[in-house]
């Protein structure tokens, strides 16, 4: 008896199936508008993270130059030496035009072989000529010993002695430094003028506008006015009152 094979039939079910594993040309665009759409977004993600950690770390180079700059100010004011005592005075100069400070405080200068503690100490700031970015704008803190030739405060009566100690070199103190004012006040809140005294003021009011050094080499190489803009938003100013003791 002769069995027959069933005949192989194709539903229309079946080709339906097939033609599924094929993608069309509206398919393929869909999924790629939608890949473009999620890149745009995680670049969004990266670069808001980017510049979140950009000026979180300027911030914090901002506050950790202007704290170690205000500190040692400040420790110099505090320890500032005055005296009256014929032919032996120990003055204090302020100049109220620059807001400009030369006292002489117990202090070492680097390397110096000094006999004495007492220096004349003073701050300036660069005016931004200089080539080299960091230089551009930098705190810089001079010290005058008696190894050097511009140790006169003792017995000086005028403002001569502030004056002319300007051969000793200038260590500097951080970088990034806009401006900075020192201004002296009384017991009154009258502020001093300009001159030398051989008594101390009641407090000094420190003022400091500080940015990050980083970004402005960036600046200065990149150039353009992104990173310039960047710079001009990492700056802050400080402002501290130093009581001196009275003496």
């Amino acid at each position: 008896m002769n069995r027959s094979s069933p005949a192989l039939t194709i539903t229309p079910g079946w080709r339906a199936r097939a033609r599924r594993h094929h993608f069309t040309l509206v398919e393929l665009l869909v999924a790629m508008s939608v890949l473009v759409v999620l890149m745009f977004m995680l670049f969004r993600f990266f670069g808001a993270a980017q510049t979140a950690w950009t000026t979180t770390s300027a911030n914090t180079r901002v506050y950790e130059n202007a704290r170690v700059a205000m500190e040692l100010i400040s420790r110099d004011l505090r320890t500032a030496v005055v005296s009256d005592q014929a032919g032996l005075q120990i003055p204090f100069y302020y100049d109220a035009a620059t807001d400009r400070v030369t006292c002489v405080t117990p202090t070492t200068v680097g390397t110096d072989s000094i006999d004495s503690k007492l220096c004349e100490v003073s701050y300036f700031t660069t005016d931004g000529t200089a080539v080299d970015p960091i230089e551009k704008y930098a705190l810089y803190r001079r010290a005058v010993s008696d190894a050097n030739t511009g140790w006169d405060f003792l017995g000086a009566t005028d403002a001569a002695w502030a004056t002319s100690a300007t051969d000793a070199a200038a260590q500097p103190v951080i970088a990034g430094v806009e401006s900075l004012s020192i201004r002296c006040f009384t017991s009154a809140g009258a502020e001093l003028t300009t001159g030398s005294g051989t008594s101390l003021p009641q407090y000094c009011q420190i003022t400091m506008t500080v940015f990050d050094e980083r970004l402005a080499e960036l600046a200065t190489e990149l150039g353009g006015t992104g990173w310039q803009n960047k710079v001009d938003a990492s700056k802050r100013t400080f402002t501290k009152i130093v009581f001196l003791p009275r003496q």
